[in-house]
């Protein structure tokens, strides 16, 4: 009788263990996705800016293909489904669905 509630007690404490094992290094991966998905919002936001200046460097010269080949990068940088792009993301999900509705309403 003593064993077997031993025995349970000691079982129940490693699972424990384990389960918080498992919780941190979750938490670990989850903070690794976040910084990651920061890096690459902060790298299309520099992009775009970029783009946009070499576009506006270029509007003076002559050189369609340089022009093409800008314009396509801006088009595949920007998503058609992101009007606002704040940093917060609830805000930015109710303000990018309300614009959406309106230039579904606009367009009709």
């Amino acid at each position: 009788m003593l064993k077997n509630t031993l025995i349970q007690f000691y079982s129940a404490h490693i699972e424990k263990k384990m389960l918080e094992q498992m919780v941190e290094v979750y938490s670990y991966q989850l903070d690794v996705a976040r910084e990651s998905q920061k890096q690459v919002n902060s790298l299309r936001h520099d992009m775009k800016h970029h783009i946009i200046e070499l576009q506006s460097m270029l509007k003076n010269t002559n050189n369609p293909e340089i022009i093409k080949y800008l314009q396509d990068m801006e088009k595949f940088m920007l998503n058609p489904k992101e009007y606002v792009s704040t940093g917060n993301k609830e805000i930015d999900g109710v303000l990018n669905y309300l614009l959406r509705n309106a230039e579904q309403y606009r367009s009709r």
